[in-house]
Order: C-alpha cells, then sequence, then structure tokens
C-alpha cells in the first residue's frame, strides 16, 4: 500500500504575516484544500502533518467531512520550527506498517494533477523513488519507497529528503506534462501566477 503524506506544517516566513495555505487559489478555495483536494482523487486517504497554525489549518480542512471526500488523517510535527525535516519525520513515523511506499506532497505545490499523481504510481518499482519531471527538470511530488523510511527519520535541519536521492535506475525520473510539479508558492509573485490560473 502507497501512503500519501501532505506536508503543511512550515511558518511561511517569505510570505509575511499570513499563513499561505490559508490564502484563496484561483476559485475563492484555501491553497491547503487545493492540494489535499488532488491526492483526494488518486488516494483513498490523505496524512496532512500540521504545525504552524494547526488550529487554523484544522478549521480549513474541517468541511471536508460533509463534502464526502474520503479520510484524513492528521499528525502534528511539535518541533516542526526545527524545519522541513521535522515534519517529514512526525509524517513517516505515523505511516501504518503495511505501507510499501510514501508519496511525499507539499502544501504549497496546489498546481499538481491527479493525473501526475496516478503517472509516478503506475510507473514506480518496489525499491526504487519515483519523481515527475518536465522539461529535464525533477519536481515534486516524490514517491518513495519504504526502504527509505529509516533514513528519512534520521534527517535533521530544514531539508527534505532529497539528499537521499539515489542515481538511476533506482530513481525513476517520470515525464508528465505538468507545471504544477515546479511550482512552489512560497513568495507574493509565485502566489498571483497561480491565483491567477485558470
Amino acid at each position: 500500500m502507497i501512503a500519501a503524506l501532505l506536508l503543511a506544517a512550515g511558518s511561511s516566513r517569505r510570505m509575511g504575516e499570513a499563513n499561505k495555505l490559508l490564502l484563496p487559489g484561483p476559485d475563492g478555495r484555501a491553497m491547503l484544500l487545493h492540494s489535499l483536494g488532488h491526492l483526494l482523487a488518486v488516494f483513498p486517504s490523505v496524512t496532512v502533518v500540521l504545525g504552524h497554525e494547526a488550529a487554523a489549518l484544522r478549521a480549513a480542512l474541517g468541511a471536508l467531512p460533509a463534502l464526502g471526500v474520503q479520510p484524513v488523517q492528521f499528525v502534528e510535527a511539535a518541533d516542526y520550527d526545527h524545519g522541513l525535516s521535522a515534519s517529514l519525520r512526525a509524517g513517516i513515523a505515523s505511516l501504518p506498517s503495511d505501507a510499501t511506499g510514501v508519496l511525499v506532497a507539499l502544501g504549497d505545490m496546489p498546481g499538481v494533477s491527479p493525473g501526475t499523481l496516478r503517472a509516478l504510481l503506475a510507473a514506480h518499482r518496489p525499491g526504487s523513488v519515483t519523481a515527475p519531471s518536465l522539461g529535464g527538470q525533477m519536481g515534486n511530488p516524490i514517491l518513495w519507497d519504504r526502504h527509505y523510511f529509516p533514513a528519512m527519520l534520521r534527517l535533521t535541519g530544514d531539508r527534505g529528503a532529497k539528499s537521499l536521492l539515489p542515481a538511476p535506475p533506482d530513481l525513476c525520473l517520470v515525464d508528465v506534462p505538468d507545471e504544477g510539479i515546479l511550482m512552489d508558492v512560497d513568495t507574493q509573485e509565485s502566489l498571483r501566477a497561480w491565483q491567477a490560473r485558470p
């Protein structure tokens, strides 16, 4: 079983006072709802890792059960202010024992399409790491085999797991026509660009 993690614990320092994950997208819904909605279109269950303003993010997602969508679990990274690795460790530690791999998605990348997620699942091989690519540039999210879980739990600082990426053929890049894999909404300029998308 491939699990899905959505990392949403960061403090959005580069966006000023507002929590960017609560800012509205092209249709007025919060950014986090966009990111989560794409995952729920493909995965039967998603674990959302919270930290900064966890209560506000839970409230923003509170309407999900009424909408009849699939289950959403929450885990809080108590040390989220130590950086991205803290969120990742909390998420990996929460995975069920039968998870054979995990797709790690970022809450501030709301443009990734469900089609891209399905392409990653279809291409993934046991023991490998599978990532999307556009124009030769690797993006997110990344699907990790459980073989990497112990090393992910040892990560520290404000970095994700890219330092653990293997060389091909253990790293499988999947070409996708999806600009969302490269669109990290972490500045006012990138926010405006995302909000202007059709």
